[in-house]
């Protein structure tokens, strides 16, 4: 199964690395915040910026691509 931990990681680095102090909250959800996560689960981020620009949501695809 995924090592959740460092993907965060990998993760919560790309996000500062694309918005920085605008990241105002990132909350990891579903089955692997509950704890019921299997080998095919998916992984599911809330992730909230101060302000938003139409730019962002390109930016963020390319931040995580490689994720």
């Amino acid at each position: 199964m995924l090592e959740l931990s460092g993907w965060m990681q990998d993760f919560l680095q790309a996000l500062d690395g694309t918005f920085g102090e605008r990241v105002w909250f990132v909350g990891l959800q579903g089955s692997r915040a509950r704890g019921e996560a299997t080998e095919t689960s998916d992984i599911d981020v809330m992730v909230v910026l101060r302000r938003m620009t139409p730019a962002d949501l390109s930016a963020y695809r390319r931040a995580i691509e490689e994720l």
